[in-house]
């Protein structure tokens, strides 16, 4: 039997999340492989056939909408009484995206051949997230299909509106950013050049500010056809840096003076929805831990997770073993009050909601902030290009008489 690729997701012995690829008869032995090269699997996957080299710019994972979306379809129909293979068969019917559509029909096939649904979902070539295929697994285990996708569908569309609350708050500084680039072209090309031929005929020369303001606008009409290359590059750049020096960019990301609080709060918020939503329907919480903890982006911030799940095995509370880590104090409080209600997974969400807002609150003071600023930007940008056109002007004026 030939050997077929894999990708896996693993922990190697001083704790960081290694990815890559490796070649074996089957996931078993792949699984041995890893263990036997001092890696820890955490996930092993067939890699698609068609994947190459692709940039980092190709996804073969669906977006958390489509996955509450199926999920949300799944509780009703299953809530309803009807069999798992007639639900599945009815979602991928009732699907109009292509992607989700054919996701849907893979894994019911799968299941009509006899998979469980839990390995159906692991065994195909589209990721679901790791929450996705904890709670089917404990729905397979309790019988409990319908509460348990009902309680999926909530976490990721809570999770789905919280990103859409974040791009939310960066459209108006984006679009400022924007509409100052126009300015600028349209001093360029409209304005600027009104008065470049007159200092060209002029005797004596336009002061400093006069010549950089012309000499400014001239780049810009010279060089701006460059300006979507340059773009792209910088966008290819960041999507290069992400996938291939994601530790570093990571580090220096988290110790940036408003930025890193920020993210160690939004990061902290999907690590309790995650471990709330598992230990509310039932999971323990050292099998909770780790599948939460792939809820986190930041591989740093993961680590710390991964320390206060050994801290959680080794006999420690969650909430001082959180505190440990450097979690925000608010998480941390609701979190010690449900371990002392036996509400712990009711607080964890409640956490998860209290961090998302604090994000959420942050996000809006800033685009407050950044808005009035910019816009001052740029009204001094026409001010100074403007100012600057009259003093050469008037310096003419003086050259004459």
């Amino acid at each position: 039997m030939p050997d077929a690729s894999y990708k896996y997701v693993a922990e190697n012995a001083d704790g960081k999340i290694v990815r890559g690829r490796i070649e074996a008869i089957s996931d078993q032995a792949a699984i041995k492989a890893l263990r036997a090269s001092a890696l820890s699997p955490i996930e092993v996957r067939p890699a698609p056939a068609s994947e190459g080299l692709s940039f980092g710019l190709t996804d073969q994972s669906l977006p958390n909408a489509a996955f509450a979306r199926i999920a949300r379809k799944l509780a009703d129909l299953l809530g309803a009484g009807v069999p798992l293979r007639d639900a599945l068969r009815l979602c991928a019917n009732q699907e109009r995206q292509a992607r989700p559509k054919a996701f849907l029909e893979r894994v019911t096939h799968r299941v009509s051949s006899g998979a469980p649904l839990s390995k159906a979902f692991q065994e195909d070539e589209v990721r679901p997230p790791r929450l996705v295929n904890a709670l089917t697994l404990s729905a397979e285990r309790t019988g409990r299909f319908a509460e348990n996708f009902e309680r999926l569908a909530a976490s990721l569309e809570a999770t789905e509106k919280f990103q859409k609350e974040i791009i939310g708050q960066l459209i108006y500084p984006l679009a400022l950013t924007v509409l100052i680039a126009l300015t600028l072209i349209f001093l360029s090309f409209f304005v600027l050049p009104q008065f470049e031929g007159i200092f060209e005929t002029a005797a004596a020369a336009p002061p400093a500010a006069t010549q950089f303001v012309l000499s400014a606008g001239a780049a810009i009409r010279a060089y701006w056809q460059w300006t979507p290359f340059v773009v792209l590059l910088v966008l290819l750049g960041a999507r290069l840096a992400a996938r291939y020096a994601r530790e570093e960019l990571d580090l220096f990301v988290l110790s940036l003076p408003i930025v890193g609080p920020l993210i160690l709060k939004m990061e902290t918020g999907r690590f309790c929805r995650s471990l709330g939503v598992l230990t509310v329907n039932g999971a323990p919480l050292a099998d909770a831990l780790p599948v939460a903890a792939e809820a986190i982006g930041s591989p740093k911030l993961r680590r710390t997770a991964k320390a206060a799940e050994n801290a959680v095995r080794s006999g420690k509370l969650l909430s001082p073993a959180m505190a440990d880590t450097g979690a925000p104090q608010d998480a941390v409080s609701l979190i010690e009050i449900g371990e002392r209600t036996g509400r712990l997974g009711d607080m964890l969400l409640k956490a998860a909601e209290q961090c998302e807002a604090d994000v959420t609150t942050a996000l809006k003071s800033f685009a407050a902030l950044l808005g009035p600023l910019m816009t001052a930007l740029m009204g001094l940008i026409v001010a100074g290009v403007i100012a600057s056109v009259m003093v050469g002007v008037l310096s003419l004026n003086d050259a004459i008489y």
